[in-house]
Formats: C-alpha cells, sequence, structure tokens
C-alpha cells in the first residue's frame, strides 16, 4: 500500500458518523498537497489518496489511476454505508483510456471526477467566473495549448491554463505567489468562501447538460471535482454533533 498522506483511523468519538474518501490523482504533488491540506477543513471525514509506486509514476493514464485505487482499496476496511472512492483525472488527450477508465469505475461503484481540460480549470474555477471570460481565454482554456518560455536562462515548456492560473494568484490572491506543478497551492486557496465559489460555478455548467448520456465533460470548461467536494463539505456540516 503507498499512501501520501500518514495513515487516518476511525475516530472512536465520532465512529457513527465517519466517512472516508478513498483517492487516487492523475497528478502527485499538487492535487495531492490540494486534499490533504483540505483534511484540515473537514473534521468528521477525511481523503486518504493513494500513490502511484515509484516504477510507475510517470504513468498518469487514466486506466493506470484506476488501478493504482482498485489494488489500494482491497486492503482497506471499508464502510459501504459511507465511504467512497475517487479516481481524479483531466480529459486531455486521453481519449480512448479515460472512456474505458470511467466504465471501469461505473463496474465497480467507484466514483470519478473528470476536468477539462485539465485540473487547473478546478483551481481557477476558485478565483474568477469562467461565463465571465471572453470568448479567447475560454477557448485557450479548453484546448490548453503549449508555448516555451525563458526562465533561468533555459526553454521551458508551458500549458495555457498553467500559465493563466499563475496569473489569476498574482493578481487576486498575492503578486508574490505563483503556480508551479511540483509546488503546493498557498494557504489563502482553501477558504470555504473560494471552494464554495467553484462549486457552485461548477455545477451549474454540469447541470446545464441537457445530453441525456452525457458521463463527463469533454467538449466544454468543465470540473466534476464539485461533486467530490460538495459530499466531503455537505457530510461536514450534516453530522456535526
Amino acid at each position: 500500500m503507498s499512501r501520501s498522506f500518514e495513515p487516518i483511523t476511525r475516530s472512536e468519538k465520532y465512529r457513527e458518523p465517519n466517512k472516508f474518501f478513498y483517492i487516487a490523482c492523475e497528478g502527485h504533488v499538487t492535487e495531492v498537497e490540494y486534499f490533504q491540506k483540505l483534511n484540515n477543513v473537514g473534521e468528521l471525514c477525511k481523503f486518504v489518496h493513494y500513490e502511484r509506486p515509484e516504477e510507475d509514476k510517470n504513468n498518469s493514464s487514466p486506466k493506470n489511476v484506476f488501478n493504482t485505487l482498485k489494488r489500494n482499496v482491497k486492503s482497506e476496511g471499508l464502510n459501504p454505508k459511507t465511504d467512497e472512492c475517487w479516481i481524479i483525472v483531466d480529459r486531455d488527450k486521453w481519449g480512448r483510456n479515460l472512456a474505458e477508465a470511467v466504465q471501469e469505475c461505473l463496474s465497480h461503484n467507484y466514483r470519478f471526477s473528470v476536468s477539462s481540460s485539465c485540473l487547473e480549470i478546478w483551481f481557477i474555477m476558485h478565483l474568477v467566473k469562467i461565463d465571465s471570460l471572453i470568448d479567447p481565454i475560454k477557448d485557450a482554456l479548453l484546448n490548453n495549448p503549449i508555448f516555451y518560455i525563458r526562465k533561468d536562462r533555459k526553454k521551458q515548456k508551458v500549458q495555457f491554463c498553467e500559465s493563466y492560473l499563475n496569473f489569476l494568484l498574482k493578481t487576486q490572491l498575492d503578486q508574490n505567489f505563483s503556480y508551479e506543478k511540483t509546488k503546493a497551492l498557498p494557504n489563502e486557496f482553501f477558504s470555504k468562501e473560494k471552494i464554495a465559489f467553484a462549486i457552485e460555478q461548477a455545477k451549474a455548467i454540469e447541470e446545464s447538460i441537457t445530453d441525456p448520456d452525457y458521463i463527463y465533460p469533454t467538449n466544454h470548461i468543465g470540473s466534476q471535482l464539485y461533486e467530490l467536494l460538495e459530499s466531503f463539505l455537505k457530510f461536514n456540516e450534516d453530522n456535526q454533533k
């Protein structure tokens, strides 16, 4: 078993209700730190993250994320009445691999969160209303093009969503903040107000979809992470002693 958080045991004081969210993520730095910090927000339920083994760390395909979760939850004492299992993945260019991972989740009664085009969309939703952006920005967020910049005299590959999130951190929070995939988000990012702001607009986008066969976002900006965060916060609020 490869946990990236310290082991958490069920609380004796709050044995019922008590809830764990078992998760596996496509990335292994920023989103892991994000959920670890969210554990400080919740009191009655916690995230437990499973890391891919070292030799498999560079294989971030949705199917491999699913396999990581499946392999690890077998050894957990899941409470089927409360606990949830989730994969956290990006739409990116995964195509069939993503579709197969989602079907595996459905067949195993796991939950899934797909962000389109990538996880940074969810973080961006904490800071700005997507609908308020001009169309060229929306198009770039959806397609997430790659460009190159010079940093410390070296050529560095950057995707648009990373760059735009970096811009928002500096302009909306603090000019000294920056976004890097290898670093945690600033603490100011974790206020319940910002989380609620992201949930509200992500949920509105999903609920506007009228296609009866819709499963996850592919052709529009969106993030299903709101479902996971909504469940996490709601459980804490509903079961306060």
